[in-house]
């Protein structure tokens, strides 16, 4: 069976066209945001523009920050009840200078939540570390890393 090259091309560009509506959805499920709030924690983007990224993908110049915040969503969706994650993500932390996880993620994105995650585990004794993103290596790279 033989395919022609623009056969292969559209197949590619169906699948990659919905490229980070995934990790998108993912965000919007764990924290039960509306696409207006999902809109406001990627920094104003209007809620047509969400449902636009969720039916046709998340536009290139955004999906890291999409991959990110669905990074967080999903590890704490592993330590916390999801009915409970929507409250834990809107109530202000006094380690989070009195926000919530919600309001540093719109002001500030991924790296202050890691840094909250890493002084998380230090105060947690025994508990698995939170691995700040892909690249960390070892369990004891991010005490290391201050």
């Amino acid at each position: 069976m033989t395919y022609s090259a623009r056969a292969v091309a559209n197949a590619m560009e169906r699948t990659f066209r919905t490229r980070g509506s995934r990790a998108l959805l993912i965000v919007k499920k764990a924290f039960q945001l509306s696409s207006a709030d999902l809109g406001r924690l990627f920094g104003g983007v209007t809620r047509q523009a969400i449902e636009k990224w969720l039916e046709r993908g998340v536009p290139a110049n955004r999906i890291a920050d999409v991959d990110r915040v669905a990074e967080i969503a999903t590890e704490l969706t592993k330590r916390f009840k999801p009915q409970r994650l929507p409250t834990i993500v809107r109530t202000p932390m006094a380690v989070l200078d009195n926000r919530s996880i919600y309001d540093v993620l719109r002001a500030e994105g991924a790296p202050p939540i890691y840094e909250f995650f890493r002084r998380w585990e230090a105060l947690v004794p025994g508990s698995d570390p939170i691995r700040a993103g892909k690249h960390a290596k070892r369990k004891d790279a991010l005490i290391e890393a201050r």
